[in-house]
């Protein structure tokens, strides 16, 4: 789960300018990340809607030891690990209308 967050954290807003643009997307087992300018997308290993606060997602994930269970609740995710665990608010999924890849990519 974090190497599918550090694939994409470069296309992460530093600044809250646009609320969604400091927001993890993950819907159809892709993680998104917008910044404005460019988008990165890669495979995520759980299934399910939500978006996130990139900076609190990124510190969660790096507290907890070995990779966490997700838990996805109506208004936040619960990230498990061992005896750890970290719960996260959460945005409604519809902020950002991220788009998941396209099966077949065409080529020109």
């Amino acid at each position: 789960m974090l190497s599918a967050v550090k694939k994409v954290k470069s296309a992460l807003a530093f600044k809250d300018l646009v609320t969604h643009l400091t927001h993890y997307a993950v819907r159809e087992g892709t993680i998104f990340s917008n910044n404005g300018r460019m988008v990165a997308a890669a495979p995520f290993p759980e299934e399910g809607e939500f978006v996130v606060p990139g900076g609190v997602f990124e510190k969660t994930l790096d507290r907890l030891p070995g990779d966490p269970e997700l838990v996805i609740e109506e208004n936040r995710i619960i990230l498990k690990s061992g005896r750890f665990r970290g719960a996260i608010e959460t945005l409604s999924a519809e902020v950002e209308p991220y788009d998941p890849p396209p099966k077949k990519l065409q080529t020109i």
